[in-house]
C-alpha cells in the first residue's frame, strides 16, 4: 500500500530499493519510463547496494535495446559479467541475486486491486529515489558549480535548471502510460458509448437533460428555504421507488450535513408515501389521524392512483405498499456530525469509504447519491484538518469538490450525484422571483458550476402564487428547446410539479404577464389556467429585468 504520509523527497532505503527493482522486472512500463527520465545505475551507491548497481545496468541495457526483458535475457547477462570478475561479489552473493530475480519473474498475478496497489507502490519509491538521488543532487551540484566557477555562464546554469525541472515534472507520470483516448475502433468492432440517461420520472429533470447518467455530477443551486432539500429528497425516493418497480439490486442514498433524522424524515416518507408532510411534523398522533381508502381526506382524492371517482388508497394503505421498497431501497446518513452517527468529518474521502462500506454490507450497487449541501460538507472537512483552519480558501474548495465526487464516487461505483449548494444570500435577495437565476449570479457559484454535469438553478418562491423558476443553466449532455421552466412544491406532500402548460395566474403574476417577463399567454377569463408560451415560437423574455 501506498504510504502518503512518506514525501517524496525522503531518502530510500535497501529494502525499498530491491521492492523497486522487482516492481520494474513486473510492471517493465516503470522501467523504461524511469530510464527515459534519467534513471542510471550510478545512482546506486549507497551501502549494500552494489548488485542493485548491476541489476540496474543490465535492466537498463536490455530495455534500450529490446522492447521487453525476459528472465532468460536478464539473468544471462548478468552471468557473463559475473564470469568475466566484473561483478565483484561472492558466489553466494550472486546466487542471491539470481534466486531474487527467478522469484520476481515468477511472480504470480494478482487480482486487479492489488495489482493497482503493488504499482502504486513502486511508483511512489521511483519518484523518491529520482527526486533525492537524480534531481536533488542534480540541482544541488549544478548550484555549488556555479558558486565555486564565477565565470559559469549564466544561460548555462538556467539551461541545466531547466532540465531538472523538466525531469522533475516527468517523475509524477512514472509508470502511467500516455495513450489517446479517442482511438477509433475497428469497423464493426464494439463502441464504447456514453451512458444513457436513466428516466427518473421527475418531469423538472427528463425533460431538460433526459434523466441522470451515471458517473455524473449534477448541481442544485437555489437560495435559503427554496427548496433544495425538497427536491432532492423528491429525487432520491423516486429512484429508490425506480429501482424497485424495475427489479434493480441498487440503493438511493440521502447525506444529510444540515439536519439529523428527525428534522429530515418527514422528507422522505411524505415523498416516498403521500402523506401530508404536516400530519407528519405536528406533533399529534400521526397513527390515529392517517386517513383510509374508506375514510379518505380531500388532497387524498386528488392524488393520481384516487382520481376517477375511484379511491384506491388512504395514508394508511400507502404507508404499507411504501414501507418495504422505501427500507430495502433508499438510505439516509446522517452526517450532521451528531455524536451518534461518527460521521461528517471526512469529506468525500469519508463518502467514498461509507457507500463501499454499505455496498458490501447490503449486497446492493449505489445507485443514486444526494448530498446537502455542498459547503456545509467542505467547512467540517476543512475544520476537522489542523493544516486548513483558515477558512478563506472555501471558494477553491466548491470549486473542486464536483471533481472530486466525480472522480472519487460517482465514475468508481457508476452511480449519479446531485449535489446542491446555497445561493450568496446578498446576490439572491437582490434577483426578484420572476426572474431565471443562473450559475453566474451569485458568489462562488460559478465555481461550483464549472465542473458539474449539469446545474439546476431555482429561485425564491413566487409568494402568491407558490411557482418557483427553474433555469438548467449548465447542460452538457442534452440540449432542450429552451432551459427554463416553471416549477411548484406541493404544500401538502413532499412533491414537485413541473408547470410550465399549467399556470394559475395571480394579481403579480398578471403584472408580469403584462410586461411579457413570465412568456405566458394571457386569456380573458384570469382564473383560466395559462399556456406557456414556449412552444409557440414567442421570445422568452423572462429573464429581463421589469
Amino acid at each position: 500500500m501506498v504510504d502518503s504520509q512518506i514525501p517524496d523527497d525522503a531518502p530510500v532505503c535497501l529494502d525499498e530499493i530491491y521492492a523497486m527493482l522487482r516492481g520494474m522486472i513486473i510492471q517493465q512500463i516503470i522501467l523504461k519510463d524511469s530510464v527515459r527520465v534519467g534513471m542510471e545505475s550510478a545512482q546506486f551507491n549507497g551501502p549494500g547496494e552494489m548488485l542493485a548497481f548491476y541489476t540496474f545496468a543490465a535492466l537498463r541495457n536490455l530495455i534500450g535495446a529490446h522492447a521487453t526483458v525476459t528472465e532468460e535475457m536478464l539473468l544471462t547477462e548478468l552471468r557473463a559479467w559475473y564470469a568475466a570478475n566484473a561483478i565483484p561479489v561472492s558466489e553466494a552473493e550472486f546466487l542471491e541475486l539470481q534466486k531474487f530475480i527467478a522469484n520476481a519473474f515468477g511472480a504470480p498475478p494478482l487480482d486487479a486491486q492489488a495489482a493497482r496497489s503493488e504499482r502504486q507502490y513502486v511508483e511512489k519509491i521511483v519518484r523518491r529515489f529520482i527526486n533525492t538521488r537524480m534531481i536533488k543532487r542534480g540541482v544541488q551540484s549544478v548550484l555549488t558549480n556555479s558558486d565555486t566557477n564565477p565565470n559559469t555562464a549564466a544561460g548555462g546554469l538556467d539551461e541545466k535548471l531547466n532540465r531538472w525541472t523538466k525531469a522533475a515534472q516527468a517523475v509524477k507520470f512514472i509508470g502511467r502510460p500516455i495513450v489517446s483516448g479517442a482511438l477509433m475502433p475497428e469497423w464493426g468492432s464494439p463502441i464504447q458509448l456514453p451512458p444513457a440517461p436513466e428516466v427518473t420520472s421527475l418531469p423538472w429533470v427528463d425533460k431538460y437533460i433526459g434523466g441522470f447518467r451515471a458517473g455524473d455530477v449534477i448541481g442544485l443551486l437555489g437560495p435559503t428555504s427554496g427548496g433544495k432539500s425538497t427536491l432532492m429528497a423528491i429525487a432520491a425516493t423516486r429512484m429508490a421507488q425506480n429501482y424497485s418497480a424495475r427489479g434493480e439490486n441498487k440503493l438511493a442514498i440521502f447525506i444529510g450535513y444540515e439536519d439529523g433524522a428527525e428534522k429530515t424524515n418527514h422528507l422522505f416518507w411524505s415523498a416516498a408515501a403521500h402523506i401530508d408532510r404536516n400530519l407528519l411534523v405536528s406533533g399529534a398522533d400521526f397513527w390515529a389521524n392517517c386517513s383510509t381508502k374508506d375514510n379518505p381526506k380531500e388532497y387524498d382524492k386528488r392524488l393520481p392512483e384516487n382520481r376517477n371517482g375511484r379511491i384506491v388508497t388512504g395514508e394508511k394503505e400507502r404507508w404499507i405498499l411504501t414501507r418495504p421498497w422505501l427500507d430495502k431501497h433508499f438510505v439516509f446518513l446522517d452526517f450532521s456530525a451528531a455524536g451518534a452517527t461518527g460521521y461528517g468529518s471526512g469529506g468525500v474521502a469519508e463518502i467514498s469509504a461509507v457507500l463501499s462500506a454499505l455496498s458490501e454490507a447490503r449486497g446492493m450497487e449505489i445507485g443514486f447519491v444526494a448530498i446537502d449541501y455542498a459547503v456545509l460538507l467542505i467547512n467540517r472537512e476543512l475544520s476537522n484538518d489542523r493544516r486548513t483552519k483558515n477558512l478563506e480558501q472555501i471558494w477553491r474548495q466548491v470549486q473542486q469538490l464536483p471533481d472530486d465526487l466525480r472522480t472519487r464516487v460517482a465514475v468508481p461505483t457508476g452511480c449519479s450525484i446531485m449535489l446542491a449548494h446555497q445561493l450568496a444570500g446578498s446576490d439572491i435577495k437582490k434577483i426578484p422571483a420572476y426572474r431565471y437565476v443562473t450559475h453566474f449570479d451569485a458568489q462562488g457559484s460559478k465555481a461550483f458550476a464549472e465542473n458539474v454535469h449539469a446545474c439546476l438553478c431555482i429561485n425564491h418562491r413566487d409568494p402568491e402564487t407558490r411557482v418557483s423558476t427553474i433555469n438548467w443553466s449548465k447542460i452538457r449532455a442534452a440540449v432542450p428547446a429552451t432551459p427554463f421552466g416553471l416549477i411548484r412544491l406541493d404544500d401538502t406532500i413532499v412533491d414537485a410539479h413541473l408547470v410550465n402548460d399549467d399556470y394559475v395566474a395571480s394579481e403579480s403574476s398578471r403584472r408580469i404577464i403584462k410586461k411579457n417577463e413570465a412568456g405566458l399567454v394571457l386569456p380573458d377569463d384570469p382564473t383560466t389556467r395559462r399556456k406557456n408560451r414556449f412552444g409557440d415560437g414567442g421570445v422568452d423574455t423572462f429573464g429581463s429585468d421589469l
